[in-house]
């Protein structure tokens, strides 16, 4: 039986990859990569620049779907705990809704919830799960209407809300013989 032996380009190849990896370590799962202030301005501006792009076109209905593309890619350039992020998503939402594409809606308006949640601002993702379960409930289906709701709700329960924040968001759930109906945000 024969013994394999390396061959010196394969040896060196393999040396240069693990060099390679060494000096460009890999941030370990759940860690972002760190981005330089330059390259976190230039997606700032981008993300304004979509914001504005946007903006212009919210009197133009043939071009609601792309504004709120415009919205939604403007939202992904934001750094997290970037409150502009969250409006753009429920911006893109409305603008979903507008041209019925409820599919893109509920889940932009989901989106946004969450990461209003994550920025840890409670008050507002209670107030955008009750919005995408309206929008749920506007594309008949009521079950995910029901799911947004019960997490409304429970946020409202936080201990870090007054009772004026709870009374408001409570207010815009109305429970109809098991239906779940939404009220308009005051």
């Amino acid at each position: 039986m024969r013994e394999r032996s390396w061959h010196p380009i394969g040896a060196a190849a393999v040396f240069f990859l693990f060099a390679v990896a060494l000096a460009y370590p890999v941030p370990a799962q759940g860690q972002s990569v760190a981005v330089t202030p330059s390259a976190s301005a230039e997606r700032e501006d981008k993300a304004a620049k979509l914001e504005r792009e946007g903006a212009k076109l919210q009197g133009k209905s043939h071009r609601w779907g792309y504004a709120a593309s415009l919205y939604r890619r403007a939202a992904e350039l934001r750094q997290p705990g970037d409150p502009q992020a969250v409006h753009d998503l429920a911006d893109a939402a409305r603008f979903y809704y507008y041209v019925r594409d409820l599919r893109n809606a509920i889940e932009a308006m989901e989106q946004a919830a969450e990461r209003a949640l994550a920025d840890g601002d409670v008050v507002r993702a209670a107030h955008l799960f009750v919005d995408a379960g309206w929008l749920a409930q506007r594309s008949r289906n009521p079950d995910r209407a029901r799911s947004f709701v019960a997490r409304a709700r429970t946020l409202s329960e936080s201990p870090l809300l007054s009772s004026n924040q709870r009374a408001e968001i409570l207010k815009r759930i109305v429970t109809d013989g098991g239906l779940v109906s939404m009220r308009p945000k005051p």
